[in-house]
């Protein structure tokens, strides 16, 4: 059984999940107090979300960890 949540496959430096903290290896297990079963739920959530929006995410290392996060555009290189 795959395990649930979404995985982090890359962080871009100084980029906004840099910036929380997340690495690459994590896996976010929640967005907004919801459950997240898989990445394209995820994706689609933090679209609707969208720029500027305050969300709550939950994910796991080595322990569990919760952040309140600002959701921002993508630096463009």
């Amino acid at each position: 059984i795959p395990a649930l949540g979404a995985l982090v496959e890359a962080v871009q430096p100084r980029g906004p999940a840099a910036r929380l903290g997340l690495r690459k290896g994590d896996l976010i297990v929640a967005f907004n107090g919801e459950r997240v079963e898989y990445p394209e739920q995820l994706a689609r959530w933090v679209a609707v979300a969208g720029p500027g929006a305050t969300v709550s995410l939950v994910w796991v290392r080595d322990e569990i960890k919760q952040v309140n996060a600002r959701i921002e555009s993508q630096p463009v290189d």
